[in-house]
């Protein structure tokens, strides 16, 4: 491998993730904001279980999630929601009152303020910031030794 190549090679991978981490972040906060937007009716849900979700990777080793299933009714019909949202240990009692906003034209689609999303987007971001500055400066510290 020649030198020029190595040169923009570990940066570049730096700065490509990055740049992967802050365009899902850009994209998932973007749609959130567009949920809240439509979402504009709401509702006393509860927690009618917290579920352990199973997640493998291409490797096949398998992580796991707690994910709320909410229980709400909207425009007159029970609705029952596996949330897209888990955390590493339960965030919810089932049982437990939440305030489900909902879309009135469409009341499948919801959103439940407390599952913060907003935090992991900042991480998302933060981390995506900090891999394209490791990629800079490794970029300039690989051509001032070369």
């Amino acid at each position: 491998m020649s030198n020029d190549v190595a040169v923009y090679l570990f940066p570049g991978i730096f700065l490509f993730i990055g740049l992967i981490f802050i365009a899902i972040s850009a994209g998932v906060g973007r749609s959130r904001a567009q949920k809240r937007e439509r979402c504009t009716a709401q509702t006393v849900g509860k927690v009618a279980d917290m579920r352990r979700v199973s997640h493998s990777d291409s490797d096949g080793r398998t992580s796991y999630s707690w994910n709320a299933v909410y229980a709400y009714r909207a425009n007159g019909t029970q609705y029952e929601k596996l949330s897209s949202f888990g955390t590493a240990q339960p965030k919810f009692e089932p049982g437990q009152s939440v305030v489900v906003f909902y879309d009135p034209e469409d009341p499948d689609s919801y959103y439940v303020e407390e599952e913060n999303w907003g935090k992991l987007l900042r991480i998302f971001g933060v981390v995506g910031v900090l891999l394209i500055l490791i990629g800079t400066a490794a970029f300039f510290l690989i051509r001032r030794i070369l």
